[in-house]
C-alpha cells in the first residue's frame, strides 16, 4: 500500500500502559499522528477541535464511557462516518452488541493480538493512506481546506465528513469533467476492484449539496451527468 499523509487518530483510554502499547504498535506500522485523551469529556472536546480520521475508544472510559462517547460523536455531522474502534473486555458480548448499536465500526476484544489490531485499524482508513495531505484547493468558487475538512462556496461554509471531503476533492481535481461513481469509490474512498456500493456516492453527493448548494434540489455546483457527477468549475 502506498503511504500518504499521516492519519489523525484520537485514542481515548485511561489505562496508561494500554495507551502506550497501542501508540507503539500503531506508529510502528502506520503513518499516524496519535493524540490521547484520558476520559470521555476530554476526548469529545479534542475531537471537535482536531477532527480526527479515526477514533479508538476504551469501553470503560471515565466521565462517560466509550459507548456513550461513540453515540455523542455520531451525533456530530463531521463524525457520522468516521471510523470508531471500541476496545472492550474479551467475552463481553452484551457490550459488543451495544457498541455496534451506537455506531461503532469495529469492536476489539482486550487483550488483543497486536498484528491483528493494526490490520483492523488499517482497513477502514485504507483510502486515506493513499493520498498525501494536500494544500488548500480552489476551483472556481469552491475552496477546500484539508486541515479542517472545510468547504467554502461564497458565504456558505461547511465542515465535511472525511468521506464527503474525499469525494469532493476528487471531483474538484477533475472539475468540468464527469466522474463515475465507481471512480469516486476507488479514488476517493479507496474501494477498488468493484468493491463498494455506488449508492454510497449518491448519498455523499446528496449531503454535499445540502451543505453547499443554494438550492440543493436544483444544484449548480455538483451536477449530474450521464457519465457520472461533475463539479462545475
Amino acid at each position: 500500500m502506498t503511504t500518504g499523509r499521516k492519519v489523525r487518530i484520537l485514542l481515548a483510554c485511561h489505562d496508561r500502559v494500554q495507551c502506550a502499547t497501542i501508540t507503539r504498535l500503531v506508529t510502528a506500522e502506520l503513518p499516524a499522528e496519535i493524540r490521547e485523551a484520558a476520559n470521555g469529556p476530554d476526548a469529545f472536546d479534542q475531537a471537535l477541535a482536531w477532527l480526527p480520521d479515526l477514533f479508538v475508544l476504551a469501553a470503560d472510559l471515565h466521565g462517560f464511557d466509550g459507548l456513550q462517547l461513540c453515540h455523542r460523536l455520531r451525533g456530530v455531522a463531521a463524525f457520522q462516518d468516521t471510523p470508531v474502534i471500541v476496545l472492550g473486555a474479551r467475552g463481553d458480548q452484551k457490550r459488543k452488541y451495544q457498541a455496534f448499536y451506537v455506531g461503532a465500526t469495529d469492536f476489539v476484544e482486550v487483550p488483543f493480538d497486536g498484528v491483528e489490531f493494526v490490520f483492523r485499524l488499517r482497513a477502514p482508513i485504507r483510502g486515506l493512506l493513499r493520498f498525501p495531505e494536500a494544500p488548500a484547493m480552489a476551483v472556481g468558487g469552491l475552496t477546500l481546506e484539508p486541515a479542517t475538512r472545510t468547504a467554502r462556496v461564497g458565504e456558505r461554509e461547511a465542515v465535511l465528513t472525511p468521506s464527503e471531503y474525499a469525494v469532493l476533492r476528487v471531483l474538484a481535481a477533475h472539475a468540468g469533467t464527469p466522474v463515475t461513481a465507481e471512480r469516486l469509490l476507488a479514488e476517493g474512498l479507496g474501494r477498488r476492484g468493484g468493491l463498494g456500493n455506488p449508492q454510497l456516492i449518491h448519498t455523499h453527493v446528496k449531503n454535499l449539496r445540502k451543505k453547499l448548494e443554494r438550492d440543493p434540489s436544483n444544484p449548480d455546483l455538483l451536477v449530474r451527468h450521464p457519465a457520472g457527477y461533475m463539479l462545475n468549475g
